[in-house]
């Protein structure tokens, strides 16, 4: 196409096609982390019933021009080399620590505010006692993890800081420099969790799970 704006069709498609992507990669490696901890048919069962009660389905197809499905590959990701290396040892743990510190690295880059997620994701994902948080800490806080993260955010953030420089005038960007927040003092928690348009807990009830699992996780 002469159309070089990017908006013309050939610009469109090529999002929709990335967007379709990394929503079958999210999925595959959705799939490969519930593989971890059942059989594969209990694994596929459970990465679609995930894809159909959340609103990555809707993102992936409707919305493709929103980080949201890059930020579930990336989370995925995440989540997946570090279950692989808290699993491995020796080399193998390390090739996985430094994909963990990539996939770190890269949600924040795609969308700052994913920076809320590394805290769950890291430290209780795969714990089922509160003693093994300890082993999580010392697996994070070793020269495997914290190396790699070092090294990927310099060659992977510094990029951006620099392009931001050049696009704003600045190396960093509020992504929500335009939002009001009008609630933000005056919280109007029933619309966010039963609202008919877009409550969290109507429209995504699998995140009902959540407080469970966490009742069940102080009670050990």
């Amino acid at each position: 196409s002469s159309d070089k704006s990017g908006y013309s069709p050939i610009y469109e498609m090529a999002v929709d096609v990335a967007a379709a992507f990394y929503l079958a990669a999210g999925t595959w490696l959705l799939l490969l982390i519930f593989g971890t901890v059942m059989s594969r048919q209990k694994a596929l069962a459970g990465a679609l019933f995930t894809i159909a009660s959340t609103n990555v389905l809707y993102y992936g197809v409707f919305e493709p021009g929103m980080s949201h499905i890059y930020s579930f590959f990336s989370i995925s990701l995440l989540v997946y080399a570090l279950l692989r290396g808290q699993a491995e040892t020796g080399w193998n743990q390390r090739k996985w620590m430094a994909l963990l510190a990539l996939a770190v690295v890269l949600s924040i880059i795609i969308r700052p505010l994913n920076i809320i997620i590394w805290g769950p994701a890291l430290l209780l994902t795969g714990i089922a006692h509160r003693r093994q948080l300890k082993q999580r800490l010392v697996l994070l806080l070793n020269l495997r993890f914290m190396l790699p993260l070092l090294i990927c955010s310099l060659l992977l953030i510094t990029p951006q800081m620099i392009y931001n420089l050049y696009l704003k005038g600045t190396p960093l960007i509020d992504n929500y420099e335009f939002e009001t927040f009008t609630y933000l003092h005056a919280p109007r928690f029933a619309e966010l969790f039963f609202s008919p348009n877009n409550g969290w807990l109507l429209w995504t009830p699998l995140a009902l799970l959540i407080p469970v699992s966490m009742l069940v996780f102080l009670r050990k």
